[in-house]
């Protein structure tokens, strides 16, 4: 019996053996809803993982060549570095580079709307970095193109203002990223417009997760959730930060229980977006491991870089595999951070990013107390290699 589709081996092991998908989630370690995912093609396992799942209950992954050689994924991958790396800086210009004078474009709504959304998809495709100077010139002439503008430009620029804080960011200018998100939940205010109330009020709970204050994460989390006629992908980032919140802080009221509970309700949420579930998950993965669930947590990491390896979003992917390889170097899974650590090191040169060169330089200090395993040595120098300026700024520290 052979076939090439892992829902496919998973169904032919339960007919041979007689078993149902939770007599066989129950021999694997998982649950019946992972067989279940993997058997209706919603979750792909991945071959290293999948060979080593199979071979628990008799069973292998055999690789045969075709007639027709594929191209190898490192040369591929080497070869789209090269490029990327290349065209970042004319890219980003040329997508971005229109006249600073204020009024003119800027004082047309759908313009500033069509500028939040270029910065929102450089951002993701290539970083923060070789945008952000150009976001905080545009965020100026927008500003001073307000007062000629009525509720629809206040309301764009809400938008603009969101995209460009978490772009700035991303660059590693944290104050000015919460000044930026602060302008961004004004102007929806002053709109009105409760859905970019609602997007500011998301922004500033990730931005006070990241900068080490979840009190202030959950207030604005809660003040979010209160507002009507919100979208599901709003509501569902806004219980996953609430979540996380609950699940870092040491102030009155928060717990293991609660964080749980507004993650569960998070990943449950249906219609969003591919980049919403995904940015879902990859934040329910950082919770659950902080509360101990830890094969709940590669779950989700795994949904989330599942979800984004078709879309031009290398950002959420670095920043997912980056997760994933801490929690897995945490839990002592070294086979498995080896293998997340080798996909970091493809992934993350195609973007310029200080958030995610601060998490590859969190990920090569965790894992130096393994350089003896074989497999954490070699993934370890293949990021080193693939990330030379991350280790310039450690030899500077």
């Amino acid at each position: 019996m052979e076939t090439t589709d892992p829902g496919r081996a998973l169904n032919l092991i339960m007919e041979s053996e007689g078993w149902s998908q939770r007599n066989l989630g129950s021999e694997l370690g998982l649950t019946q809803g992972w067989v279940s995912s993997v058997v209706t093609g919603r979750r792909d396992p991945g071959i290293k993982r999948f060979a080593s799942i199979v071979g628990q209950v008799g069973w292998e992954v055999v690789i045969r060549p075709k007639r027709r050689i594929p191209v190898k994924r490192r040369e591929f991958h080497e070869k789209v570095i090269k490029t990327a790396s290349g065209a970042i800086a004319g890219k980003a210009a040329g997508m971005l580079g229109v006249s600073s004078e204020a009024g003119g474009p800027y004082a047309e709504p759908d313009y500033v709307l069509s500028l939040a959304q270029r910065a929102a998809d450089l951002r993701d495709e290539l970083g923060g970095v070789p945008i952000a100077t150009k976001v905080i010139s545009q965020s100026r002439s927008i500003s001073a193109a307000l007062p000629k503008g009525g509720k629809e430009l206040r309301v764009s620029a809400s938008e603009f203002s969101r995209q460009a804080a978490w772009t700035v960011y991303d660059a590693g200018r944290p104050d000015v990223a919460l000044s930026l998100a602060g302008d961004a939940l004004n102007l929806a205010t002053y709109g009105p417009d409760t859905e970019r109330q609602a997007a500011a009020h998301a922004l500033l709970s990730d931005l006070y997760l990241q900068e080490g204050k979840p009190e202030r994460a959950a207030y604005h989390a809660q003040e979010g959730l209160k507002l009507p006629d919100v979208s599901e992908g709003i509501r569902a980032a806004l219980k996953a930060y609430l979540g996380w919140a609950f699940g870092q802080s040491t102030w009155a009221g928060s717990s293991k229980s609660r964080s749980q509970k507004f993650i569960d309700q998070a990943r449950s949420q249906e219609q969003l977006s591919p980049l919403d579930q995904a940015w879902v998950h990859g934040v329910s993965g950082l919770v659950l491991h902080k509360v101990g669930e830890n094969r709940e947590a590669f779950m989700s990491f795994e949904d989330a870089v599942r979800i984004t390896e078709p879309l031009p979003a290398a950002q959420y992917q670095a920043n997912d595999l980056a997760n994933a390889a801490s929690v897995a170097l945490a839990c002592r899974d070294l086979d498995r951070a080896a293998e997340l650590m080798g996909m970091l090191a493809y992934v993350a040169p195609l973007i310029t990013s200080r958030w995610v060169d601060r998490k590859v330089s969190s990920v090569l200090s965790e894992s130096a107390r393994w350089v003896k395993v074989p497999d954490i040595n070699l993934a370890r120098e293949r990021l080193m290699l693939a990330m030379p300026s991350v280790i310039e700024k450690r030899g500077q520290r």
